[in-house]
């Protein structure tokens, strides 16, 4: 049922993206006089194709359209944004009383977004602390926040947001509205293309743009940055003056914005959503599991092409090559394996062995339907299984999104007594990497309890900056004879793209080599962003997040050090991760000990 459910979202997606309207809006909030907002609507729809408007909640102090009956709930919920209005010189401490009746109209009519004015220079405690009393008193509201986007210095507006998210407790009712200015038509430094990009990880809600703006190299690059989260833009309403070209200029850049691969329309039912890593020898993987990894058009060519080199690398003097695909699955390794014979013109045996009882029924019955008697079934445990004869080669497929983190190296100690002593392991090697992330959309999903913020999840990111390359963590080879120690340490240091930036966690990645050659030639699988193995869908990364999010300041003489700890316990028959981070004094709690939070079976 899952998978049909995923191809029909997928399907879905395919089509919204293809399809996809802009969400544009029309601001009215400088109004002064009663609203009729059907006609609005009607007017702004029919007109410049915007799908909702902006207006003052209250106007002289009464419902800026007289009464709630002018729209239907549907219409009040979707297609209308209140602002909240102050009286001039006045902030929003000095009228909480005035912006409390605002409010209570707003939900009365059940607005599912309100807009607030930004912070007056000095008063931004008082305004943080209001605004808190307020997201207690009416929560259920997206609190849009104006701030000024200068697309030429952009760090002040992204220092001053960040204030405000940390004395708001990183809140997640917060969200940017960012009025855009761009007074260059120079093109876009690294430096400003690496501080516009941590809005990306933001949940910014709209952008705004001035019925006189016009396009620069600046402003086109960041709409199409937005758009891909599917952002909505507000133009400035006008009496006396045609917005025509500014709207025409938003939609025709939404037309022309790089639609999303065949891949990534695959995987974008998964954006930011938390998923628990695998337990592959504690639990047993069902059918749709398998099936969504099977899809893959990249691993199991690359996994192919490995067998392939290593067959036609390497003579031997028995009759036959024995090959044991170690956790079989449903059997698209042994596929790849029996291919890659065929190509080198070798005689296989294959061993295919499966732990799940349930998968060990399909694998056998495509052994008597497809595979005939070339491949021998073998329902057990790799470690435990006592072999008929060894094998020249063992393939696996046992890598999490952190290369270890499904426990690879535990399997296949276990399993290389099943290898000759000239034999050869598939992947040979594998390392982890890790960036420190911006996240703050999905650290708020996270955010409910401190176990979620000490397990290492699998998320398809999205919403998210990295803040620094990213950097190798813990590496493992195979066979490895000596049984050498998988408990590893280290700690890492990250030097940063920007001056300052919110730190929510840590992004796992892995790269691995399935076969190197005599002749250096590598095939690797890799979703590590410098070596990623494009069109791959099989690997999320992993995140391993932070429980207070941590502001990344300063030059880089100060970096941002990480120092983590693969833990192995053979008596608890579990591994887990523990980590902290520090930047200059500031250093976070060691996250997960002793595995209170997550560990992994073994």
């Amino acid at each position: 049922i899952l998978c049909h459910i995923h191809r029909h979202l997928a399907l879905l997606y395919t089509m919204s993206e293809s399809n996809a309207i802009l969400s544009l809006g029309v601001d009215y909030s400088s109004s002064t006089t009663t609203l009729d907002l059907p006609a609005l609507l009607d007017s702004c729809a029919k007109s410049v194709a915007a799908s909702f408007i902006i207006t003052p909640i209250f106007i002289d102090h009464q419902p800026a359209s007289y009464s709630d009956l002018c729209l239907t709930f549907e219409q009040w919920n979707s297609t209308v944004v209140g602002s909240i209005v102050l009286a001039p010189s006045r902030t929003l401490s000095d009228s909480v009383e005035d912006v409390r009746r605002q409010l209570s109209w707003a939900k009365h009519v059940s607005l599912s977004a309100v807009i607030i004015p930004s912070a007056q220079p000095g008063h931004e405690i008082s305004y943080a602390a209001t605004l808190q009393a307020l997201l207690l008193e009416f929560p259920t509201f997206q609190y849009w926040i104006r701030l000024e986007l200068d697309l030429d210095v952009p760090d002040v507006s992204y220092t001053r947001w960040r204030r405000l998210k940390t004395l708001c407790e990183n809140s997640s009712g917060l969200y940017p509205l960012l009025h855009l200015t761009c007074n260059s038509d120079a093109p876009l430094t690294s430096s400003n293309i690496s501080s516009l990009s941590r809005w990306q990880a933001e949940n910014v809600a709209s952008v705004f743009l001035n019925r006189d703006s016009t396009q620069t190299p600046a402003l086109d690059w960041f709409l199409n940055l937005l758009f891909r989260d599917d952002v909505r833009v507000i133009v400035e309403a006008s009496d006396d003056m045609d917005v025509s070209p500014v709207t025409d200029y938003v939609h025709t850049l939404w037309h022309e914005r790089q639609l999303p691969s065949e891949s990534e329309l695959f995987t974008m039912p998964f954006r930011d959503v938390i998923q628990a890593p695998l337990q592959p020898l504690g639990d047993n993987l069902q059918s749709q599991t398998y099936e969504i990894f099977e899809r893959d058009p990249v691993k199991y060519s690359q996994y192919e092409e490995a067998v392939y080199r290593a067959l036609r690398d390497r003579d031997i003097d028995d009759e036959k090559y024995v090959v044991m695909v170690v956790g079989a699955g449903r059997g698209p390794l042994v596929h790849a394996v029996l291919n890659a014979g065929r190509r080198a013109a070798r005689d296989l045996r294959v061993f295919a062995l499966e732990k799940n009882p349930n998968a060990c029924f399909t694998l056998r019955h495509l052994s008597a339907s497809v595979w005939g008697d070339q491949v021998e079934v073998v329902e057990g445990d790799m470690r435990l299984w006592e072999p008929p004869v060894l094998a020249h080669i063992l393939v696996s497929e046992l890598l999490g999104s952190f290369g270890d983190n499904e426990l690879s190296p535990e399997c296949l100690d276990g399993a290389q007594r099943l290898l000759r002593d000239d034999g050869l392991s598939i992947p040979s090697s594998y390392s982890s990497y890790l960036s420190p992330i911006s996240c703050q959309r999905l650290w708020a999903s996270l955010a409910s309890s401190t176990t979620s913020l000490e397990t290492i999840s699998v998320v398809n990111l999205h919403s998210v900056f990295y803040a620094a390359p990213a950097q190798k963590c813990f590496s493992f080879a195979h066979p490895n004879w000596e049984l050498t120690s998988n408990a590893r340490s280290t700690t890492i240091e990250f030097r940063k793209d920007v001056d300052e930036v919110t730190i929510h966690g840590f992004a796992g990645f892995f790269h691995a080599t399935l076969y190197a050659g005599e002749r250096g030639d590598e095939i690797a699988v890799s979703i590590e962003p410098t070596t990623f193995s494009e069109g791959m869908m099989s690997w999320f990364p992993a995140v391993l997040p932070l429980r207070t999010p941590l502001l990344w300041i300063g030059d880089n003489s100060i970096p941002l050090r990480l120092h983590i700890f693969r833990n192995v316990c053979a008596i608890r028959r579990r591994v887990w991760f523990e980590w902290c981070a520090e930047q200059g004094q500031l250093v976070t709690p060691i996250h997960n000990p002793a595995g209170r939070s997550y560990s992994i079976v073994m």
